[in-house]
């Protein structure tokens, strides 16, 4: 660890982000996490500039959350173990185009939870090199099954083998 990155805090950063671009929303959380409000715009500049602030910051998770009409949020975590601070970075997305640039030429590592997060909510990752179903059969591309609006065609899910409820003791059934 280098000094200047010892006793980095979760103020501390927030000081410097605030130097970088007053529009930027931070809040403290506790002594070493940062919850930081950014627009799509902002990911790229900020996340690079965390790269160059702390030598051992890397992505820990993303996150989608679908709010319907009022559109998605993205949450990344991003953690430096040696100054030990915890970013959360929030963004908030239209529901009627979702769209973020990459951040997986900066973190490598982020490639797979974007495509997952591609192609579990229908948020497109621009500049990606490589958006295409990790997870998902290709009958379902397009589908999105963790927006609010999918609906589950359950004929389908019995057909593939996985059975029906069976009723519970309230309902006649036995006890398990």
């Amino acid at each position: 660890m280098s000094d200047s990155e010892q006793g980095k805090s979760g103020a501390l950063l927030i000081h410097e982000l605030k130097q970088v671009d007053d529009t930027i929303k931070t809040r403290a959380i506790g002594k070493e996490t940062v919850q930081i409000r950014i627009t799509p715009e902002q990911l790229r500049e900020l996340v690079e500039m965390l790269d160059r602030l702390y030598s051992d910051i890397f992505p820990e998770n993303l996150i989608g959350i679908d709010f319907e009409e009022d559109g998605f949020e993205i949450i990344y975590y991003f953690w430096s173990r040696n100054s030990r601070v915890l970013c959360k970075i929030v963004l908030k997305l239209p529901a009627d185009s979702p769209e973020v640039p990459t951040i997986a030429d900066i973190f490598p590592g982020m490639e797979w939870h974007e495509r997952e997060t591609h192609e579990m909510f229908g948020i497109n990752f621009s500049g990606h090199p490589d958006l295409r179903l990790l997870l998902l059969p290709d009958e379902l591309k397009g589908e999105f099954p963790l927006r609010k609006s999918f609906e589950i065609d359950r004929s389908r899910i019995h057909e593939s083998g996985l059975t029906q409820r069976r009723p519970g003791p309230s309902e006649g059934g036995e006890d398990e």
